[in-house]
């Protein structure tokens, strides 16, 4: 009996360090990641976002530059992209700019997506705000990217990560869904530089799944 008890004692002490192993290498793997993606953006990227935003970091509003003097005429390096949805056709359901049935600007575009599709993040950085806005955004996601550009992804039917987490570039973030003010299941995307709207479209190449440049060049004319 004793000699039972022993051995019981031996395999629960066992599995015990197994988990304890495994999460100090799921721990380690993490910071590795960490630490790899900040080296490279920090060694090869064109403005990297922490030159471009300081200390400034808010997980509760979407705009909180006010007082953030922007750099116009900034090189954004798009080369390490995914895109935010995996379908042989992206179809646009709607565009940027003025909507004359709402009578208000569309700061994103709307790509159609059935609910519980994936969601990726389009480029490699950090959340910086998961949130549900019922008669707005509904469950969305803000991700700061390490090239200087912030993302939004809109009307998720489930959020996949957590405020401050890394992420890379095609890793999923998010369901589609139709949650907060939405007529149809979609991915409401917008992408922004220190909130200055830009058109995703001049940046993704939906048609052909690709980016429109390299590099872009954030002024005026391009928004």
């Amino acid at each position: 009996m004793i000699k039972k008890i022993i051995l019981l004692l031996f395999f629960i002490l066992l599995n015990c360090n197994i988990i304890n192993s495994q999460q100090i290498a799921k721990a380690d793997a993490i910071q590795s990641l960490e630490n790899i993606m900040m080296s490279h953006y920090h060694n090869n990227m064109i403005n990297p976002a922490e030159d471009i935003y300081n200390d400034i970091w808010n997980n509760s509003l979407i705009n909180c530059y006010s007082k953030l003097s922007i750099i116009e005429n900034t090189e954004i390096d798009l080369r390490d992209f995914h895109m935010p949805i995996d379908k042989k056709n992206i179809l646009v359901t709607s565009k940027y700019g003025y909507r004359k049935q709402f009578k208000k600007n569309h700061y994103g575009v709307d790509l159609k997506v059935f609910t519980g599709d994936t969601i990726f993040s389009t480029f490699s950085g950090k959340i910086r705000i998961v949130k549900n806005e019922p008669k707005g955004y509904g469950k969305y996601i803000v991700i700061r990217h390490f090239n200087g550009l912030e993302t939004i992804y809109g009307h998720l039917s489930k959020q996949l990560v957590k405020e401050n987490e890394y992420v890379y570039a095609g890793q999923p973030i998010g369901l589609g869904g139709s949650t907060g003010r939405s007529t149809g299941s979609h991915l409401h995307l917008e992408i922004r530089y220190c909130n200055i709207k830009i058109n995703p479209q001049k940046i993704f190449n939906f048609k052909f799944q690709d980016i429109t440049d390299n590099i872009f060049q954030i002024n005026q004319k391009k928004r």
